[in-house]
C-alpha cells in the first residue's frame, strides 16, 4: 500500500511538468478568442474594406460570435472551420488568388484546416479577404445582398443579375443582426 502512494506521488511528480508544457504549447498554437475580442477584431478587418459591421454580423451569424464553432476535427474539404465557418478550398482561394501566395508555397490541407480553425484572426482575415472579392463580382442596387448570400451558398451559385434570391433568410438574418446585435455591441464598447 506504501509503495502504491509513492509511486503514484512518483508518477505525478513526473508528469505534472510534462502536463503543463503541453498545455502551453497547445496555448502557443491556438488562438481562440473570446466574444469581445473577437467582434473587435472584425469590426478592425471589416474597416479595412469598408464593412465593419457586416463582417462583425457574419460573425454571429456564422458562429453566434465564435460561441458555437462546429466541430472540432474533420478532414473533408466540404467542411467549414472556425469563427467565420471557412472552407478549406475557400481559404485555399483567398491565399493564392487574392493574397498572391504561391500554391507550393501554401500549409498541407492538415495544417491549413487546423490554422482556419484555430486561429481566430486568421480565420476572420481570410472571411474579410473573401467577402471583398465577393463584392466586386456584383454591381447594382443587391450588390451588397448578393455578396453576403454568396458569402453563405458559395459565390459560384450565384450570377449577378436581378435580386438575390434567399429561400433560409440568410440576408435577412445579417442585417437584423446588424441592426441590433452589432450596434448595440459597438455603441456599449464605443466602437466607431
Amino acid at each position: 500500500m506504501l509503495f502504491n502512494k509513492i509511486f503514484i506521488a512518483l508518477l505525478f511528480i513526473t508528469l505534472l511538468p510534462i502536463m503543463a508544457s503541453a498545455r502551453e504549447r497547445l496555448a502557443e498554437e491556438s488562438t481562440i478568442l473570446p466574444y469581445g475580442k473577437l467582434m473587435s477584431v472584425a469590426y478592425q478587418e471589416g474597416k479595412k474594406i469598408g464593412c465593419p459591421e457586416t463582417i462583425q454580423g457574419l460573425l454571429l451569424r456564422e458562429t453566434n460570435g465564435g460561441r458555437s464553432r462546429g466541430p472540432a476535427k474533420a478532414a473533408r474539404n466540404d467542411q467549414c472551420y472556425g469563427v467565420m465557418q471557412i472552407k478549406l478550398d475557400t481559404a485555399k482561394f483567398v491565399l493564392v488568388k487574392i493574397w498572391g501566395l504561391s500554391k507550393s508555397d501554401l500549409l498541407p490541407d492538415d495544417q491549413l484546416r487546423r490554422k482556419i480553425r484555430d486561429d481566430d484572426v486568421f480565420n476572420i482575415k481570410i472571411a474579410t479577404s473573401y467577402f471583398k472579392y465577393l463584392l466586386s463580382r456584383f454591381s447594382g442596387p443587391a450588390r451588397w445582398d448578393k455578396a453576403v448570400l454568396s458569402y453563405n451558398i458559395g459565390s459560384y451559385r450565384l450570377q449577378d443579375n436581378g435580386n438575390a434570391y434567399d429561400p433560409n433568410g440568410y440576408v435577412k438574418s445579417v442585417r437584423t443582426l446588424i441592426n441590433t446585435d452589432v450596434q448595440r455591441f459597438n455603441s456599449v464598447h464605443n466602437i466607431n
